[in-house]
């Protein structure tokens, strides 16, 4: 379980996957469910607040659009769920204000995910092939150490001893 999660982190879901879908609705369930006990202890107040970690968790974790599901569900559910009815009836200014902000900073918090996602995956696959070259590279000092060696003993096939040592002082480099 511990090295799924820490693969998880490293790599993400797939762009666009069912899986990252899934993960965005969940963390709007589960920030739902945390708005709800908040509003147990503190009342209906700062409607959208406990949403904000699962706009940015699905925007890191599952990418642009499962990050734009998360933002709008929780303007959904926030409103559906945890705005007081007597407040839509009205709509007061400062509440569309708030909804305007809070859609904003969460479509900002989606993009600004959508562009790390983006930079961790371009990093890594420079990683990988920074890999793949230091690999060939030890690959190809092999084969010249290989080829040096073999040059000696052929020249120096008399001089076994010689050429063991020249050897020997090769492979020390």
């Amino acid at each position: 379980m511990k090295t799924r999660i820490g693969a998880l982190a490293r790599k993400g879901f797939e762009p666009n996957s069912a899986a990252g879908f899934l993960f965005a609705a969940a963390c709007i369930a589960a920030a739902a469910l945390v708005r709800w006990l908040l509003g147990m202890w503190f009342g209906a107040t700062l409607y959208f607040v406990a949403f904000f970690p699962a706009v940015i968790l699905a925007a890191l974790f599952a990418g642009f659009w499962p990050g734009m599901l998360a933002l709008s569900l929780s303007v959904g559910f926030g409103i559906a769920l945890f705005v007081p009815s007597n407040l839509m009836a009205g709509l007061p200014v400062p509440f569309i204000a708030n909804l305007i902000i809070y859609i904003f900073a969460g479509f900002c918090t989606v993009w600004l995910g959508h562009l790390f996602r983006s930079a961790v995956r371009e990093l890594q696959a420079e990683q990988l092939q920074r890999e793949l070259i230091l690999t060939e590279v030890e690959h190809r000092g092999r084969n010249m150490g290989a080829l040096g060696a073999a040059i000696v003993e052929f020249s120096l096939k008399d001089n076994r001893e010689a050429a063991s040592l020249i050897n020997t002082r090769m492979r020390a480099l």
